[in-house]
């Protein structure tokens, strides 16, 4: 449960869930969402995010021949996104739907190498590298994800905020 929640809101777009998994036409609305993370997950305190709007219109996944899927690419303009306090009476950040797009790749050793352009909201938990944080980041992100499911920021170009510091 806790990989399947980690793959689903570890990578929020500033504008949409990133994709992964989720595939919903672009003239379909999603369904409003909330996610809450306890105090140390994410930010040091309690850390809500909610997400609405329309979700990724492209969502394609790029097969070997053995049917194993190596590559996954989500795109579109995603999802508007509250994060919130939990713990205090601090406005709360929000970001329009703007676009992104990921790009996973899986790699035969079990690590991933994942490519975000465009608005992306990257949470990291504790026992990721430079974890937690939450942090938007406008332009290129790099994440690698080795097999045990740690997450390391190994590059990033554009801009970056720090969610928790605007919520704290």
């Amino acid at each position: 449960m806790l990989t399947t929640l980690r793959r689903v809101a570890a990578i929020v777009t500033a504008t949409a869930l990133a994709g992964i998994g989720v595939v919903t036409p672009a003239s379909a609305a999603a369904t409003p969402w909330t996610a809450t993370f306890a105090a140390g997950e994410v930010c040091t305190f309690s850390l809500t995010v909610t997400g609405s709007g329309d979700s990724p219109a492209i969502h394609r996944e790029f097969k070997d021949r053995h049917g194993n899927v190596r590559v996954i690419l989500s795109a579109g303009k995603g999802q508007a996104l509250t994060f919130t306090n939990a713990t205090t009476t601090t406005k709360p950040y929000s970001t329009p739907a703007n676009g992104s797009l990921s790009w996973t790749v899986y790699n035969r050793d079990g690590s991933q190498t994942i490519q975000l352009l465009g608005h992306n909201v990257v949470l990291l938990f504790p026992t990721d590298v430079h974890g937690p944080s939450a942090t938007l980041y406008s332009g290129l992100v790099v994440i690698k994800v080795d097999a045990a499911g740690v997450w390391k920021v190994v590059k990033q170009s554009g801009k970056k905020l720090d969610i928790c510091a605007q919520l704290a």
